[in-house]
């Protein structure tokens, strides 16, 4: 998760919702290891964890049915092949 960020420059939600889910399920464990008797609260952990799967169905659904709009190729060539000029120790002088 970490190495597609710095790759991107950017979260995608996808993953926000994965941490998500693993933090209701990490949760949802402990409740039914450490509580005996069962309660609505563990319906409710499992309703989230399965609203938040329909999400991610949805966001993938939504961003292959609508792609970002396409660069131009003149412009994704353009920036390719701008390079930033570093300035060296002895130019500062």
């Amino acid at each position: 998760m970490g190495l597609a960020s710095v790759k991107t420059n950017h979260m995608p939600v996808r993953f926000l919702i994965y941490v998500a889910i693993t933090a209701l399920t990490r949760l949802l464990i402990s409740n039914v290891s450490h509580h005996n008797p069962p309660d609505v609260g563990i319906i409710y952990l499992c309703g989230g964890i399965l609203l938040l799967a329909f999400a991610i169905l949805v966001v993938r659904y939504a961003s292959s049915a609508f792609p970002s709009v396409k660069v131009d190729a003149r412009v994704a060539k353009a920036r390719r092949a701008w390079k930033p000029r570093r300035a060296s120790f002895k130019a500062r002088r």
